[in-house]
């Protein structure tokens, strides 16, 4: 990976809270996730893509904010989402959120991140700026 891709000018406050919003969300039961979008998106989409936007954007500016157990448990979701692929057995996405085993091994593995960071496991509010 090219680190200077992902390098622009926004403060690490901002891209922590974004991170900290995509695994929060990540961590969600499978309705509550659903609702922390718009009704035009492809929900597990948008959960893999927002996570690994962030994740990218944190680790190649801020690298220095985590530390080493941090960064591994990080790099383990990242690793776990990297391995997903469309399940065509599902009829809706919230029934691919309930019933996959990737979705359920994500969501805990997200909580097990949250745990690590110090961060609390909540719904995040809409405003993603907690």
């Amino acid at each position: 990976m090219n680190q200077n891709v992902f390098k622009f000018h926004m403060d690490q406050e901002t891209v922590i809270k974004q991170l900290k919003w995509s695994i929060q969300v990540l961590a969600l039961e499978a309705n509550e996730q659903v609702s922390c979008f718009p009704e035009f998106v492809v929900v597990t989409d948008e959960l893999l893509l927002d996570f690994d936007n962030w994740y990218e954007v944190a680790l190649c500016n801020f690298q220095e904010f985590f530390n080493q157990d941090q960064q591994t448990a990080l790099k383990e979701l990242y690793l776990h989402l990297d391995s997903y692929t469309v399940q065509e057995q599902f009829t809706s996405n919230i029934e691919e959120l309930k019933q996959s085993n990737f979705w359920i091994i994500l969501r805990a593995r997200s909580k097990s991140v949250l745990s690590i960071m110090g961060w609390e496991e909540a719904k995040p509010g809409n405003g993603r700026t907690q």
